[in-house]
């Protein structure tokens, strides 16, 4: 269908009212001001806005990333129009933890990176280490008073829903990308060979469920027996530790492991496409 010159003039014109509708200005604020505010009830948590909800595991695993200075996520708020406080459109989860670990209500556990950091609180930490995060500066973006409750609740709408979940398989690509076993069962998935056996949809592939049939493979095929009730913590607890194995120490070696485990993995479909025809 083609779209009409009168069309296309209502569209810009739409396009400009809407945007004319949000104002606002970016700040970058120091953790302990955020927490503080927080804690004070000057920023406080709307009615559209979901409760504190984050898990120690997950409260743990952003601490460890403002300790690491990985850039975080903008948080979004929105000015009252009558007492000058705050509303958290965005960023309730990480403001909370902010708070909660600045006061010490909050003990790390589970790490990874910073592992002789679990057990600790944040009182435990270098007096070096508390300054840096207490001033450690987050990227605020605060919506004008004007803005209406509308506006605001469309905002929070689109941030939390508009990204798609990444499954088990895409996050474990990413995050373990350098490690040999990882890298290993990413070649073996994309091969023809085993594409053919699975027969998934080219929709399923995209969302890397080859990678994710494989890495169940070899996780169960050899520790089965160490399986408790997380599958995808199996998986990379299974990854991890074969990765780490010295037999993957030189290319020789590699070499090795990487026949090894490819002619597991095709005798096995072989079998299976054998017993399937009988």
């Amino acid at each position: 269908m083609k779209v009409s010159a009168e069309s296309k003039k209502k569209a810009q014109i739409q396009i400009r009212e809407l945007q004319s509708e949000i104002k606002f200005d970016t700040r970058d604020l120091p953790a302990a001001y955020l927490a503080a505010k927080y804690r004070e009830k000057s920023y406080f948590k709307p009615a559209y806005q979901r409760e504190v909800v984050w898990g120690t595991d997950r409260k743990c695993r952003f601490v460890e990333s403002l300790l690491l200075r990985y850039p975080i996520p903008m948080l979004f708020l929105a000015e009252s129009e009558n007492d000058g406080k705050l509303e958290i459109v965005d960023g309730l989860q990480r403001i909370s933890t902010i708070d909660y670990f600045l006061n010490d209500e909050l003990t790390l556990s589970g790490l990874k990176k910073l592992t002789l950091l679990n057990g600790f609180r944040f009182s435990d930490l270098s007096i070096t280490d508390r300054n840096r995060l207490e001033d450690q500066a987050l990227r605020v973006t605060v919506l004008d008073r004007d803005t209406s409750e509308i506006v605001k609740i469309d905002l929070f709408d689109r941030i939390n829903t508009s990204s798609l979940k990444l499954e088990d398989a895409e996050v474990r690509a990413g995050a373990y990308g350098l490690n040999p076993m990882m890298q290993l069962i990413i070649n073996l998935s994309d091969d023809p060979k085993f594409i053919e056996f699975t027969q998934l949809s080219q929709k399923r592939l995209a969302r890397k469920e080859n990678t994710e049939l494989l890495s169940r493979f070899f996780a169960f095929s050899y520790n089965y027996k160490g399986f408790s009730h997380s599958v995808k913590d199996f998986i990379n607890d299974f990854i991890t530790i074969q990765g780490e194995d010295s037999k993957w120490d030189n290319k020789q070696k590699e070499s090795k492991q990487t026949e090894k485990y490819t002619s597991e993995l095709f005798l096995d479909c072989i079998i299976k496409v054998t017993t399937q025809k009988m």
